[in-house]
């Protein structure tokens, strides 16, 4: 939409614009790197790909040249899941790869699908309902934002970024007492933090 904002991904506020490639690829990458840790041992598979929702190649022409590379790939890599039909865990991070690309480059509407796909397809996947926490949280949806960190807690109850961030919403909306409660959790995990 070609305006700057704060990037919420980044602590020192600084603006999206001047980020988007380093923040595009730094956010790729710590996904790629985290994998599948974000879903417990044993979690079945999702039945759910009836309900996918369409999900395009974007136009990125405003982007720059790294951040369409980087979405030219992931969506690539999509294409070809659905194609050679690709098991839920595997097509589920294609979908959210392409989201988590589409986010950084603050295509939030275009993200929003890949990654309520991704979730839909693996349910226990932290990640998926974490980036659409910030993803609610950027647009301004705080109740959305809240429910999908609610649902980053549900996979993962210690998840400390996640209880810092609900945390954070709360007492940006005045509940403090809420706010209160996640952030003594959060400390009981991370005394030093």
């Amino acid at each position: 939409d070609g305006q700057t904002r704060p990037d919420p991904f980044h602590p020192s506020g600084v603006s999206c614009r001047s980020m988007r490639a380093a923040s595009c690829a730094t956010l790729v990458l710590t996904a790629l790197a985290v994998g599948c840790s974000g879903r417990p041992a044993g979690t079945p598979e999702s039945p759910d790909r009836e309900n996918l929702l369409a999900v395009t190649r974007q136009d990125l022409s405003g982007a720059d040249q790294s951040v369409r590379e980087q979405a030219g790939r992931a969506y690539a890599n999509l294409a070809e899941r659905l194609r050679l039909g690709a098991g839920d865990a595997e097509l589920g991070a294609a979908y959210g790869a392409y989201g988590m690309v589409l986010q950084a480059a603050e295509y939030y509407d275009a993200a929003e699908p890949n990654l309520l796909n991704a979730q839909r397809l693996a349910p226990g996947e932290l990640r998926w309902s974490y980036y659409l926490g910030h993803l609610y949280q950027t647009r301004g949806d705080l109740t959305r934002a809240k429910a999908a960190f609610g649902r980053s807690l549900e996979i993962r109850p210690g998840d400390l970024a996640a209880l810092i961030w609900l945390g954070r919403i709360h007492l940006d909306e005045g509940g403090v007492d809420e706010a209160e409660a996640l952030f003594r959790r959060a400390s009981t995990i991370a005394p030093d933090a």
